[in-house]
């Protein structure tokens, strides 16, 4: 080290440069690391990528309980609705997606919800994200007049009575306004 002109400077061999550069990427992956193992949002996506964890299951009921759950006045009215909605024989191509999520056991109730009123759906794994989609085929859903586009409205207007049991998701205050038809290649 010296003082030149007014400009300190340092010279080090090439070796100790390099050990030195190494230790500090070292020591900002292992904060990085740590910071990873505390933060709230790791846990989240743990709990998206295994099963639920035992802790939550004791907060989540069991299917069946689900199923044994008494109506509320919200789901009465989407129970007249769908009688009122006549259901066109399906003929397309296309299915509806209800909703994405990454943890499957928050689609359950959704999936038991919409068999109450008629809706056959299946949960569907692709990479991921579950998905929840119906049975049935249908013609373009995003195209006014047919029945891929009634199914659609007929799944929004009975989403919006869908009240989600304690402990699992809620899918925001408008559920599955966001339903929208893809094709599946099977």
């Amino acid at each position: 080290m010296q003082l030149n002109a007014g400009r300190i400077e340092i010279s080090i061999p090439y070796e100790v440069a390099v050990a030195l550069l190494l230790g500090v990427i070292l020591l900002a992956l292992i904060v990085f690391r740590l910071g990873q193992s505390s933060s709230p949002a790791d846990q989240k996506l743990a709990d998206s990528q295994a099963e639920t964890p035992p802790a939550a299951r004791q907060l989540i009921p069991p299917a069946t309980e689900l199923t044994q759950m008494p109506d509320t006045a919200e789901e009465q009215i989407a129970a007249a609705l769908a009688e009122r909605i006549e259901q066109p024989e399906p003929t397309g191509d296309n299915r509806v997606v209800i909703q994405t999520y990454q943890l499957r056991p928050h689609l359950v109730p959704v999936q038991q919800y919409f068999a109450r009123f008629g809706i056959e759906t299946e949960i569907r794994k692709i990479g991921d994200w579950y998905y929840l989609l119906t049975k049935d085929r249908y013609e373009n859903p995003e195209r006014p007049g047919t029945d891929g586009y009634a199914a659609k409205q007929k799944i929004i207007e009975l989403g919006a009575a869908y009240k989600a049991p304690l402990g699992y998701e809620t899918f925001g205050e408008k559920p599955f306004h966001d339903a929208y038809g893809k094709r599946f290649e099977e």
